[in-house]
């Protein structure tokens, strides 16, 4: 056994070596990637050679357990435990790569929000974020080539052999590693950025994963009938000292701007000068300058804004169909006689923003499959969706048919990665605006022009939307609360804090006086304030208790502080506290300055007390979420969901559905229903829809299952339920109107081929229906009319092509 263990070590010894080389190599690459894409934030290769005494360490940590490992199985076989080893190296490599490539994209390490999204939620970020491009790529084929190469051929040459001295020598030296410090320790670097720089990313997120798994399985008694969160409301108006009491009950209108940090607007604006409207307008305003998001991505700013929600394990609306019973603005007004509408450009699935809106009865959710086909032939901003000028220009077009009292809700998506455009003259007008910067600035400004010409875009779109409001016969009963969802990822703030500082703009007609607040602000202020108005106001009646978990906002003008109440970075990263001026995070204590500059704080009484309320609001907020603990009021929309029997659970189960996203389920359930398995079809496309409501494929092969079966009734139903939640759905109306057809129903088939060509004028199916039908009335030569366009759009058209083929027929 001795022997054969020295000849183990020997072996894997060399391939070691290769592997802490690569790994270097990935630090090497993340050196002059960032070097290249941010050369302005300060010393790069200072702190990036500091982690290259990180990564060496952690690189032969995990060696040393590799060696162990193949000890191990080469007592049963060497080639094995050589091909399992190199195995293991290479997809450390390709791990180690991505986490590095990752931060060089977005300047902070990956860390366990990676686990509050789906496969299929992360497949589309990167697909639509742009941040991919030839060079990572060549890169990482020419590393993963070379090493596994290297390992062949160090295997072939059978290095060491003979040199058992030497052998022991290195693996003493690797297992002396693991007594090593394996990472940078935060307090020791002035900024955030500077420790990320440094600090190894493998070991980040496996160290981030293991408090994640304890945080999961750490076990605290709550009283089960207990709702940590809901207290008694009084409703006090603060605001009438500066807003006049309207002749009616307002309207109110929310523009959410994505990634509107305050560093880019407002007076003293770190990259001032890029949202010339939006600065004008918060000196007309009463302006909160040191509000803050409540979480750092746009997964939080609804359930904050509009609820002031809890956020759970991973963010409130992560819940899904299964989110806890609660009320919202939204909800709330509505039962008031407000009308609701919610404008976005992009799809809400994302982040299920859709099943929170629905939760609340929203009236109208307009997003981009509700576009008309005349918007959708239009090239989009990005891969996200439609362009902000776009999405307000379409709002007003359907605003006029929606009664006041009306809430109005915007969120942008223009100034979201990968930051194009949509008209380039923004890109001079950068050019022009950075000529008056501060050099360093104007250097940060031009390496990322793509961002400051979005920035400029969505300003000029937001002006418009106020314009259209002016024009309007009930502008001057108006209240507008525009803030940012979260702070711009790309660009890195200054501190712990900065990453969730936006701006909060109240402006109106019914405005006294303008004023600007030095106090502290969060999302979660919004809406008590808005509700203590109202109620105060305009004798409108709401709850006596709600869970909120901030109170209304401050109007303090000097900086003052009445927050208490945790932060969420991330899914799955609730590690800030906030206690007046004091913040904890990452378990260092700080006294927040005005303009949320950070000093750190040496109190220990206070630091133990802020960890302890962190602890318990984290225990508060996942169990309020996961049992349902947040309001005694039900949710006034519940969906009402699909239930399974035990024979259907089972074939769930077997055919593991419930790990698969919503695209994995649906391509299975098409393929059994073609298969006429259509039992087994429709329940994986009823477990889909209960938890993707909107994915009307999924309803629509729903519906078809049952027309194909000749359950002609319940085909209708499905279909009416998806026109339902989008009348413009096109596949509809092809669906129905083939099952018209097939029933002989020629009138109604005509007559559902209206409706959706109006809704989708362009639509080829439809098209080739349409064409069928005129087949059918022996109109013949409109017919070959109507299908010479469809063949000439889609020559591939199952229908149009069998049609023409008919036409030629004596």
């Amino acid at each position: 056994m001795k022997n054969r263990i020295i000849e183990s070590i020997k072996k894997i010894l060399p391939a070691t070596v290769l592997y802490v080389a690569a790994f270097l190599l990935i630090r090497l690459y993340e050196l002059v990637m960032v070097s290249g894409h941010y050369s302005h934030v300060g010393n790069i290769a200072a702190y990036e050679l500091k982690g290259l005494g990180y990564d060496l360490i952690v690189s032969l940590s995990i060696v040393s357990v590799v060696i162990l490992l193949h000890i191990l199985l080469s007592l049963a076989s060497l080639r094995i435990a050589y091909t399992v080893c190199a195995t293991l190296f290479t997809l450390l490599i390709l791990v180690s790569f991505c986490l590095s490539h990752y931060f060089t994209v977005t300047l902070l390490p990956l860390s366990t929000d990676l686990y509050g999204y789906t496969w299929n939620d992360i497949i589309t970020t990167v697909r639509s974020s742009g941040s991919t491009s030839v060079g990572p790529v060549v890169f990482l084929i020419i590393l993963l080539g070379g090493f596994v190469f290297a390992l062949y051929w160090v295997y072939r040459r059978n290095f060491l052999q003979g040199i058992s001295s030497t052998a022991a020598l290195c693996s003493l030296i690797v297992f002396i590693s693991l007594t090593l410090p394996h990472h940078a320790a935060p307090e020791n670097y002035p900024r955030d950025l500077d420790y990320y720089l440094a600090v190894n990313k493998t070991w980040y997120l496996a160290d981030r994963t293991q408090e994640y798994i304890r945080d999961k399985m750490a076990y605290e008694t709550v009283d089960e009938n207990a709702y940590p969160f809901l207290h008694p409301v009084t409703y006090t108006d603060k605001l009438n000292t500066y807003i006049n009491k309207a002749s009616s009950r307002p309207n109110l209108v929310f523009i959410i701007v994505e990634g509107l940090g305050r560093d880019y607007t407002g007076p003293d604006a770190v990259y001032g000068g890029f949202t010339p409207f939006l600065d004008s307008l918060s000196q007309r305003s009463l302006y909160w300058s040191n509000a803050m998001s409540n979480a750092g991505r746009t997964f939080g700013a609804l359930p904050s804004i509009f609820g002031s929600l809890p956020y759970g394990r991973t963010g409130f609306m992560s819940y899904g169909t299964a989110m806890p019973d609660h009320q919202t603005l939204i909800s709330l007004l509505k039962s008031q006689g407000y009308q609701s509408s919610f404008f976005y450009g992009g799809n809400p699935n994302f982040d299920n923003q859709d099943i929170f809106l629905e939760y609340q009865g929203i009236n109208n959710l307009i997003d981009e499959s509700k576009f008309p086909a005349s918007y959708r032939l239009k090239k989009k901003t990005s891969s996200w969706g439609f362009s902000d000028d776009e999405v307000f220009s379409f709002a007003a077009s359907t605003l006029d048919n929606v009664k006041s009292p009306r809430l109005d809700i915007y969120l942008t998506l223009t100034s979201h990665e990968p930051f194009i455009a949509p008209d380039s003259t923004f890109y001079t007008q950068v050019d022009k605006r950075s000529e008056k910067l501060a050099p360093d600035i104007r250097k940060e400004v031009q390496a990322h022009e793509g961002i400051f010409a979005c920035l400029l875009y969505t300003d000029r779109a937001i002006r418009n939307l106020i314009q259209y409001y002016s024009k309007r016969h009930d502008f001057d009963n108006t209240i507008f609360i525009i803030t940012g969802d979260h702070r711009l990822i790309p660009m890195p703030p200054d501190n712990k804090i900065k990453r969730f500082h936006v701006p909060l703009i109240l402006y109106s007609p019914l405005l006294r006086q303008s004023q600007t607040f030095a106090s502290l602000a969060v999302h979660a202020n919004i809406t008590p304030t808005l509700l203590n108005h109202l109620a105060s106001q305009y004798t409108l009646h709401f709850p006596q208790e709600m869970p909120f978990i901030a109170g209304p906002l401050s109007l303090d003008t000097a900086f003052t502080s009445n927050l208490d109440l945790a932060l969420i970075r991330n899914k799955n990263e609730i590690r800030d506290y906030i206690q007046g001026t004091y913040l904890l995070s990452d378990n260092r204590l700080y006294t927040i300055q005005p303009g949320l500059k950070l000093e750190p704080a040496e109190d220990n009484t206070v630091k133990k007390a802020l960890a302890e309320k962190l602890k318990q609001f984290k225990i508060n907020s996942a169990f309020a979420c996961d049992n349902n603990r947040v309001d005694r009021r039900a949710s006034p929309s519940k969906p009402v969901l699909f239930t399974f029997t035990a024979h259907e659970q089972q074939l769930l189960d077997e055919a593991s559905i419930l790990s698969m996203t919503a695209d994995e389920q649906y391509a299975k359930a098409r393929e059994l229903a073609f298969q006429k398995a259509y039992r087994q079809s429709r329940t994986i496309l009823k477990y889909c829809l209960n938890k993707s409501p909107n994915y009307h494929d999924a309803r629509v092969l729903l519906a078809r299952t049952y027309a194909w079966a000749g359950q002609y009734d319940s085909a209708r139903l499905y279909l009416q339920q998806t026109l339902d939640r989008n009348a413009a759905y096109a596949d509809a109306y092809v669906a129905w109107s083939d099952l018209e057809y097939w029933q002989g129903h020629t009138q109604l088939m005509k007559q559902i081929i209206a409706r959706g060509l109006r809704a989708d004028s362009g639509n080829v199916d439809l098209l080739a229906r349409r064409a069928r039908a005129l087949f059918h009335e022996d109109k013949n030569d409109s017919a070959h009319m109507l299908l010479n366009i469809v063949l000439s759009r889609d020559p591939q058209q199952e229908i149009a092509r069998d049609l023409k083929v008919k036409l030629k027929e004596p």
